[in-house]
């Protein structure tokens, strides 16, 4: 984490959540006037009608409690590692295939050499069906971090290694899935996706927002296979076993509320203030040490504007010391004020030490950015884009340099929340793609029952019920083209690119093919 900033490690890993690469075989880029590529991802699905399972529940993407076992998952997933493990299998594959397996995961299914395939994935049966399986099978996760408990700049700087290894995971349960859809062993393709679902969802819970991130990202890379499995032939409905999945699959909610309160859990100085005891020079010289790591060490793990970056950073220490010093002094008659006019008492302010008057004035601006961008935690997503965008106008005008009369001395906000900000979006954009493959089941089961034919609206499936986009909080958008079923996630729900499902019906001749016949 040292080489690089915390912002561009929680943006790539958010956008590792939001862009996992597709696995459909469908995928396709739509073109605009005179060549200009549009932002939209367009997936075209030939796909066979399928009523509802009898019964129901016939296939399962979760266990329910009385079919897991007593046991740790993570204890039996990290038994995948040890000696190489399944770094070295993936390993292996790549030196002998070369870049050509890199590209597996996003070629389509149709065009890739599935003997290779077969072999690749039949290296990880092993580990799958001994470490992986079993894990997936238990009862507790525990990853034995207590993140919550740490202080300080190891806040940002702990490692999370066990957590990325878990994407070679991932990606050996979906090798193996999109083998088991090409050679149409569609219970066998269940039961990996089963072990990845629920492996994305042991990871997001820990309360660590790179963790529900990379959890997110694995729930991706499964409900890619779910498109898979949903475009082959004869396969079945799976609206209610996608129904069932825990929901939300990774939720934020307290990685959230730990990553907001990151301020006074590195910084001293902002943690609770108002209510600590230190001598005069106990509480200036806290103001000068963390002001100073601020300019120096602190400079290397956030990313700070190039403005404060050059008013700030300084590798000379008595620099340092000035500087700090210099800081507190130009900005404790504003904090003073306004801690009078937030109803301190002014006998007691008088009192105080000036790093307490700096800290206690910190402290406070520091929550008030923290507590609006929390309230986007707590409401649907149209409610969550509103607040949001007036939490960011608001920790903009309290920068160091911004308008307003609660504005940061020490950047630490403005440096620390955006990248909390950023991840908001991720727990809704996850939530409203797997309903989307509800409702893709929900019109293969309407075509199942009424000879082929696609509804004219959404309105018009009453075999199940349809979801909404959560993102909106209105049905999804959906319209006929001819023959084709097309189902949108318009950018304008706030993720982009957008995604087009288009949907056909698998005529004879086509569903021969697609068998082998």
């Amino acid at each position: 984490m040292n080489t690089i900033t915390r912002s561009i490690w929680l943006t790539s890993i958010i956008l590792l959540a939001a862009l996992s690469p597709a696995a459909h075989s469908q995928v396709v880029g739509l073109m605009g006037p005179g060549g200009a590529e549009n932002n939209v991802e367009a997936i075209r699905l030939t796909v066979t009608p399928a009523d509802e399972p009898v019964p129901a529940f016939k296939y399962r993407l979760s266990l329910r409690p009385h079919e897991l076992v007593p046991g740790n998952s993570v204890a039996s997933y990290l038994r995948a590692f040890p000696e190489g493990g399944i770094e070295k299998t993936w390993k292996g594959i790549y030196d002998q295939f070369g870049d050509e397996a890199y590209d597996w995961s996003s070629t389509p299914l149709s065009e890739l050499p599935i003997e290779k395939l077969q072999d690749a994935a039949g290296r990880f049966e092993s580990l799958v069906a001994n470490f992986i399986g079993p894990g997936s099978r238990c009862r507790d996760t525990d990853w034995g971090v207590r993140y919550e408990d740490l202080k300080g700049p190891e806040v940002i700087t702990f490692l999370l290694p066990e957590i990325q290894a878990m994407r070679s995971v991932s990606r050996a349960l979906s090798l193996q899935t999109r083998v088991a859809v090409a050679e149409h062993r569609y219970d066998d393709a269940l039961e990996l996706m089963r072990m990845n679902y629920r492996l994305g969802r042991d990871v997001g819970q820990q309360p660590i927002l790179v963790s529900g991130l990379v959890g997110m990202a694995i729930s991706g890379i499964t409900n890619d296979n779910v498109v898979e499995l949903i475009a082959a032939p004869d396969s079945p409905n799976l609206y209610w076993a996608l129904t069932e999945l825990p929901r939300p699959q990774t939720s934020l909610r307290d990685a959230m509320r730990l990553e907001l309160a990151i301020g006074p859990r590195m910084f001293e100085l902002l943690d609770d203030p108002e209510h600590k005891d230190r001598s005069y020079d106990a509480w200036n010289d806290l103001w000068r040490r963390e002001t100073t790591w601020l300019m120096t060490t602190g400079a290397n793990l956030v990313s700070m504007d190039a403005t404060w970056e050059d008013m700030l950073v300084t590798h000379d220490s008595d620099a340092q010391s000035l500087v700090a010093v210099a800081l507190g002094l130009a900005s404790y008659s504003h904090a003073k004020e306004r801690l009078l006019a937030w109803g301190f008492d002014p006998e007691r302010v008088e009192q105080m030490p000036v790093g307490k008057v700096l800290a206690i004035y910190h402290a406070r601006i520091y929550q008030l950015q923290a507590d609006e961008l929390e309230k986007a935690t707590y409401v649907d997503f149209p409610t969550a884009q509103r607040i949001s965008r007036q939490a960011q106008a608001k920790l903009q005008e309290s920068g160091p340099l911004g308008s307003s009369a609660d504005r940061e001395i020490l950047p630490i906000a403005s440096l620390l929340l955006p990248a909390v900000q950023a991840a908001q979006a991720a727990e809704f954009r996850t939530e409203r793609n797997l309903d989307a493959l509800r409702v893709i089941e929900a019109l293969r089961m309407h075509a199942a029952q009424h000879d082929g034919q696609w509804p004219k609206s959404l309105d018009e499936i009453t075999c199940v019920p349809v979801p909404e986009n959560v993102a909106t909080g209105k049905p999804f958008e959906y319209h006929l083209k001819d023959d084709t079923a097309v189902l949108t996630l318009p950018e304008s729900d706030g993720f982009p690119p957008e995604i087009r499902y288009e949907l056909t019906i698998a005529d004879d001749q086509t569903q021969n093919e697609a068998e082998g016949n």
